[in-house]
């Protein structure tokens, strides 16, 4: 019977001590205060509180509630009403209290012990994970945390941790943190499809040297933004640019191993190579997209007959006119085909000199224009051979019965070349369309540059 009186007096003394402390498992909003009085439970004798807060790099500070005026102003009526008899029955039962309290705090004094402390200052900011090429190859460059507090969520944690009486609060979502991290999905993918692009091997070959993109030369073509490559047509148009400007031989000035002379300076003409800029960057954009590497030959707004591995477009195969000794060459790889006498331009009306293109051959042809005296002509030829813009070609000229000479002083031609019939069809026939036709004066000095 004594262990029953001893059970009962427990309980009754329980009865009393929870009249004025609160019941086990008592929590006012999140926070436990079982076994306190209920007017320090509700906050009506809270003193001044400090907490430390602790971050990264070692950082902390200590902040109190009287620092900032921090006041917990408990509402009209609040109270804990809790049945002391059942004290036994909360040890296994939560009692959770809600009570909206009204907290009055200096926001100016929050404000500069926040922005006063150390864990604000010297801060390096967080970087994202991000690819970068080193060597022959992108890389995923890890991520950095860095220790950029956002200030408003650390005001939020100070007052917090006074709400809920943390003397120790450890610092982690207040960090401003990088948004991409090295293991991303996302990342991966861009990773593989930037080293696809950097394994191509793009050549533009020429005879004297080859353009080759890749690695590095290719890569600093693009734009890396959001996650995306994308070529900078600024960039690819300024290389493709710089290549027309190396390569170009459209209207420069050649030398010429002129036959019987040597070595002479021949002005420029329609003939030579003028790269298409533009249409070479746009062609370029196909062959990325394709993403496919290989030989690659630029788009061009003219083309010349050959290159040479010094530079040169001039070649072995080409149509040579003096016009100081009225005579033609035609050569075919280095070997004459025919040495022919000819005709060309009336001094008053010369044919121009500079180094012209074959751009075509046409058969039975009607020659037309206006006469030295004003009249209109037309004169049937059966070899037609344009070689520039001015109008003026090779052509045979049966209607004459002696070539070469002085003739073309003052019984010359409208600046054409007239050749003997025979000869003309030699060139006629075997002469390559495109090949370049070299007119150029020795001697004189009559006749004007040929247009281009």
């Amino acid at each position: 019977m004594w262990i029953i009186g001893v059970i009962i007096a427990i309980y009754l003394i329980g009865v009393v001590v929870f009249s004025f402390l609160t019941l086990p498992n008592t929590f006012i909003n999140g926070n436990n205060v079982s076994f306190m009085t209920k007017a320090h439970a509700l906050g009506k004798d809270r003193k001044n509180f400090e907490s430390k807060f602790k971050g990264r790099d070692d950082r902390e500070f200590t902040i109190s509630t009287d620092d900032i005026n921090y006041k917990e102003n408990l509402p009209k009526n609040a109270s804990i009403d809790q049945n002391p008899f059942t004290w036994p029955k909360a040890f296994f039962d939560k009692d959770d209290i809600n009570i909206d309290y009204k907290i009055t705090y200096d926001e100016n004094k929050l404000n500069d012990l926040i922005n006063n402390q150390d864990i604000v200052k010297n801060i390096k900011e967080p970087k994202n994970a991000h690819l970068e090429f080193k060597e022959d190859k992108f890389e995923i460059i890890k991520e950095e945390m860095g220790n950029k507090i956002d200030p408003e969520k650390l005001k939020n944690s100070v007052l917090t941790a006074f709400k809920e009486r943390k003397e120790d609060v450890k610092l982690k979502d207040e960090y401003i943190n990088p948004e991409i991290y090295e293991n991303d999905e996302k990342l991966k993918d861009e990773l593989n499809g930037a080293n696809e692009i950097a394994d191509m091997d793009i050549k533009y070959p020429f005879p004297d040297k080859t353009y080759e993109l890749t690695k590095k030369d290719l890569v600093d073509l693009f734009d890396y933004d959001d996650g995306e490559f994308e070529l900078n047509y600024d960039r690819v148009y300024e290389y493709f640019r710089k290549m027309a400007q190396e390569t170009d031989t459209y209207g420069t000035t050649r030398k010429f191993n002129a036959t019987g002379i040597g070595e002479i300076e021949v002005g420029p003409g329609i003939y030579g190579y003028m790269m298409d800029v533009e249409g070479t960057t746009n062609e370029f954009y196909n062959i990325i997209e394709q993403r496919e590497g290989g030989e690659f030959s630029p788009s061009y707004l003219y083309e010349g007959y050959t290159r040479e591995e010094n530079g040169s477009d001039i070649g072995s195969t080409y149509v040579e006119i003096d016009l100081s000794r009225q005579t033609m060459w035609a050569y075919i790889d280095g070997e004459l085909l025919v040495e022919t006498p000819i005709v060309s331009g009336r001094i008053d009306w010369p044919t121009n000199v500079g180094v012209g293109k074959l751009l075509s051959k046409e058969a039975g042809q009607t020659l037309k224009g206006e006469d030295f005296d004003g009249s209109k002509y037309e004169t049937p030829v059966d070899y037609w051979m344009p070689f520039g813009w001015d109008g003026e070609g090779i052509h045979d000229a049966d209607w004459r019965s002696s070539f070469g000479g002085g003739i073309y002083q003052a019984n010359g031609s409208h600046g054409c070349i007239n050749t003997p019939p025979a000869n003309a069809a030699v060139i006629f026939n075997n002469m390559p369309i495109g090949c370049p036709v070299i007119v150029y004066e020795s001697s004189t000095s009559y006749s004007p540059a040929m247009s281009y």
